[in-house]
C-alpha cells in the first residue's frame, strides 16, 4: 500500500497524492513529497521507476530482503538501507527477534520509503505528518529523513532494554535447579549476535551520511551527528549485553562441572563404601571346604559386622581427611 504526502506553505498537507502530481512535484522542486510503501505489491513497484527513475541496482537493493546497511550516492538522490528490529510473540507465546529492511531515498525534496514488512516507528512518524505537518514536512526534506531514521535508532532502545531485563533474569535464576538456562542462554546470544550484526553497519552508515550535505542540509549535519551518537551508544549496549552474556554462559558452565563433580564425588563415596562388602562375599563365594565361620552359626552375623564397621571406619577416615 502506498501513502503519500506532499507539503508546501502555499498549499498545506496533501494526502494521497497521485502519479501526475508526482510528476509535477518532481519536476517543480518546490513543497516536501513523502512516499511511504508499505507492503507494496509489484504494481506498485513499478513506482520506482515510472516516477521516480531510480537506477536498477538501488531498485534491486531495496527489493532485495537480504542486502544489509548500506548508502549509496547516485548524485541527484541517495539510496540507504536500514534494519528495523522488534520483540514479537511466537506461537509458543515467547518474544522472537523480527527483523525488517527499510529502504529509503532521499531526493532534494522527495523521501521515499519502502519496506515490505509494517515498521511501527514509520507508522508513527505518518501519523505525526497527519497531525502536524508542518513541523514533519516544512523543514525539508533531509529533516524528514532525520525524523524517520531518529525514531528508527529510538525504537532499538526498547528492543535493548528487552534484552538487558532478559540478562537479568537468567542471571538471577541461572543457579536454580529444575530449569535448562543453557538454551535460554544461547537463544539470547544468537539474538544479540544478529543485533550487533545490525547496528555495527548502520553506525558507520550514519558517520558517512552526515557528509551529503548537499542532499541532507548543513542545517541537518549536527542532528544526523546526534544519532549517529545514539546509535553508537547502543552498539556499546549490545556489546556490553554480548560481553556479559559469555560471561555468565562460562560461569554456568563452571556451576553445572561443580554439580557433576559433586554428584561423581558422591557416587565414589558410595562405590567405596560397597568395597568391604564385596571383599568379603568374594572371599566367602570361593569354592573351599574350610574358610573361618563358614559352618558357624554366627558366621554370616560376623561378616555383616565386619562390613559394617570396615565401611564405617572407611566414611570416618575420609571425614578426618576432609574427602567429604
Amino acid at each position: 500500500m502506498i501513502h503519500s504526502y506532499f507539503y508546501s506553505t502555499e498549499t498545506g498537507l496533501k494526502r494521497d497524492v497521485t502519479r501526475a502530481e508526482m510528476h509535477a512535484i518532481l519536476k517543480k522542486k518546490q513543497g516536501v513529497l513523502w512516499v511511504d510503501m508499505d507492503e507494496a505489491t509489484d504494481l506498485e513497484d513499478e513506482l520506482l521507476v515510472e516516477i521516480f527513475n531510480f537506477h536498477e541496482l538501488a531498485i534491486e537493493d531495496a527489493l532485495n530482503d537480504h542486502c544489509g546497511s548500506k548508502l549509496d550516492d547516485y548524485g541527484d538522490y541517495l539510496f540507504m538501507n536500514m534494519d528495523a528490529v522488534t520483540l514479537k510473540m511466537n506461537e509458543s507465546h515467547q518474544r522472537e527477534l523480527v527483523s525488517a529492511e527499510l529502504s529509503m531515498f532521499l531526493g532534494c525534496n522527495y523521501v521515499v520509503t519502502y519496506h515490505k514488512k509494517t515498521i511501527l516507528s514509520i507508522l508513527a512518524d505518518r501519523l505525526a505528518v497527519e497531525k502536524k505537518p508542518q513541523s514533519q514536512l516544512g523543514e525539508g526534506a533531509g529533516a524528514l529523513l532525520h525524523t524517520i531514521i531518529d525514531h528508527l535508532v529510538d525504537s532499538y532502545t526498547s528492543v535493548i532494554h528487552q534484552y538487558e531485563d532478559k540478562v537479568d533474569e537468567i542471571e538471577t535464576e541461572i543457579f536454580s535447579d529444575g530449569s535448562d538456562y543453557l538454551k535460554k542462554l544461547m537463544s539470547v546470544k544468537q539474538d544479540i549476535f544478529k543485533l550487533r550484526r545490525v547496528f555495527s553497519p548502520q553506525r558507520d552508515m550514519l558517520y558517512s551520511l552526515a557528509r551529503f550535505r548537499k542532499l541532507v542540509g548543513t542545517e541537518n549535519e549536527f542532528y544526523f551527528r546526534d544519532v549517529y551518537d545514539h546509535l553508537a551508544h547502543i552498539v556499546l549496549m549490545t556489546e556490553a549485553i554480548y560481553e556479559n552474556l559469555t560471561g555468565i554462559l562460562q560461569v554456568y558452565f563452571s556451576y553445572s562441572s561443580t554439580k557433576l563433580n559433586e554428584v561423581m564425588k558422591r557416587l565414589t563415596v558410595m562405590a567405596t563404601l560397597t568395597m568391604p562388602a564385596l571383599l568379603i562375599f568374594s572371599l566367602y563365594g570361593m569354592n573351599f571346604e574350610w574358610m573361618p565361620f563358614l559352618k558357624s552359626p554366627a558366621g554370616f552375623w560376623i561378616s555383616q559386622a565386619v562390613t559394617f564397621f570396615m565401611a564405617v571406619g572407611m566414611l570416618a577416615f575420609m571425614k578426618y581427611k576432609r574427602w567429604i
